[in-house]
């Protein structure tokens, strides 16, 4: 079927939904643990449309739990003509609902599909419920959308967009957007700022908001969908930064602000320039800084410099304690590099959080065991174990397509924090499934359960409300009490 604009609508109405997920199916006993994160790409579109002069509501669906019938009300309610649905792999499958829900009633909107899990745009489209799947970045290609929608432009002539027309059509793919700074600062209007969080090991106060001071990645990890996105790393001007970050504070009363990039300083010049800019701006307060960074960027000098300009914690993606490990997903960086950037960071005063992945391809039992002793010899404060799993986007999730050897279809199961091990899409040979969860189990609970941690936490870092911490508690016993019947099991 040929899919019609909305010609006769001088001015097209737009509805961008933030999904909610299968918490429970995706994360288990952990499922508690797991906020409404703020969605920066919805606000960047909300902000393109509304420089734009298109009319633009947004329904952030996680933020109030909804369920697909129940956001499909919400966004009916604001009598759509365009509903864009910004789709993560793990959620994609609550996202197809949503959409079926909304065309059920009005089928004469056009649901336009983006993000992430847009990669499957032929499946997308055979399943019903989408008319449109976006691909790349869509702050351009979303005033296409809008022209279109008035009737000033032709589908075919949308970069980036694939749609059906008796058969599946995909247009030539997007540029990436060069001049990041031509773009208008995330609209964060509308969106319930006052409910969002990150991760327990990532919130340090609150209200807090996110901020993207580059796009793309030339690293090119093998478990990273990042590429997805384009790999050409795009920075934005410091300035245009700092006076972003002055909004954030002065308009919307954030706290804490958490950089989304890949990894930010990208050098440690920019990241000099940056803290120099940013201690001489006039901001109504200090927010804390929230980023990530590599390893080998994380001088003494320049970690001492973000700690001045209010960067609070620092995450490291340390990924392994094998070597090579380390080299076989691509991260080029050493054990020492690692090791440094750490002890750089805790000299500054900057907390720390390391990501450590388990079952990554090349590891096997033996060197997951030396993972979890790297991360108890660091003087991290937080540390994150996850399982692998081959996102989509990924090369390691096409290699392991083309084996032939990965599940897929169940999408809520694409996480990495799940104690449920027939719940795991892939577990890499020389593991079982039940091994790697027990793994994971033994980890968390050999770094956290340490007096100087325990110490450590509850009266110097001090950040993590008490709910968090009793449902943290809570799952980690959940875990310990797993693992100490399954060995008397084995001992009977």
């Amino acid at each position: 079927m040929m899919l019609t604009s909305g010609g006769d609508q001088a001015s097209p109405k737009f509805v961008l939904v933030n999904p909610f997920m299968d918490l429970k199916a995706g994360f288990g006993a952990y499922r508690h643990l797991m906020e409404p994160m703020p969605p920066i790409g919805v606000a960047y579109l909300a902000a393109a449309l509304r420089r734009a002069g298109t009319a633009v509501d947004v329904v952030d669906a996680f933020a109030a739990r909804l369920s697909p019938a129940d956001a499909a009300r919400a966004v009916l309610a604001r009598r759509p003509d365009v509903v864009g649905l910004s789709c993560l792999t793990p959620a994609a499958n609550y996202t197809l609902a949503l959409a079926r829900a909304i065309k059920a009633v009005r089928p004469d909107v056009t649901v336009a599909l983006g993000n992430l899990h847009a990669l499957f745009a032929d499946e997308l489209l055979a399943e019903g419920g989408i008319d449109l799947v976006c691909q790349g970045e869509g702050d351009e290609l979303i005033l296409d959308l809008a022209a279109w929608s008035r009737g000033e432009k032709k589908l075919e002539e949308i970069l980036g967009v694939s749609w059906r027309n008796g058969g599946v059509c995909h247009n030539p793919p997007r540029p990436l957007i060069a001049d990041l700074d031509a773009l208008p600062f995330p609209d964060w209007s509308g969106l319930p700022i006052a409910r969002y969080g990150l991760l327990p090991f990532a919130t340090i106060a609150r209200p807090l908001l996110t901020i993207s001071g580059s796009r793309g990645c030339p690293y090119a990890c093998s478990f990273c969908s990042l590429r997805f996105f384009g790999g050409a790393l795009r920075r934005r001007a410091n300035a245009s930064i700092v006076e972003e970050l002055r909004r954030l504070v002065g308009d919307h009363g954030a706290r804490q602000v958490a950089f989304v990039d890949a990894y930010f300083p990208v050098t440690e010049r920019q990241g000099l320039e940056f803290c120099d800019a940013l201690l001489h701006a006039a901001l109504p307060r200090r927010p804390a800084l929230l980023t990530q960074m590599r390893v080998d960027v994380a001088s003494p000098q320049l970690l001492a410099a973000l700690r001045r300009a209010g960067v609070r914690r620092v995450m490291f993606g340390l990924e392994s304690g094998s070597q090579e490990v380390i080299d076989a997903a691509g991260k080029k960086f050493t054990i020492a590099q690692a090791e440094n950037a750490v002890r750089n960071a805790r000299a500054a005063g900057v907390e720390t959080v390391g990501f450590f992945i388990l079952g990554l391809p090349g590891d096997n039992p033996q060197r997951a065991r030396r993972t979890i002793a790297f991360a108890r010899r660091l003087p991290l404060d937080f540390a994150k174990f996850s399982l692998f799993v081959p996102f989509p986007g990924s090369a390691i999730y096409d290699t392991l397509i083309a084996q032939n050897v990965l599940r897929r279809g169940d999408w809520q199961r694409f996480t990495t924090f799940n104690p449920d091990p027939s719940q795991l899409v892939y577990v890499t040979p020389g593991f079982t499934a039940r091994e790697l969860v027990d793994l994971q189990h033994r980890a968390t609970l050999a770094f956290y359960a340490r007096p100087a941690v325990i110490f450590r936490l509850l009266f110097r870092v001090r950040t993590i409300p008490w709910r968090m911490a009793l449902a943290g508690v809570a799952a980690l016993a959940g875990a310990s009490w797993s693992l100490i019947r399954r060995r008397r099991a084995r001992l009977n």
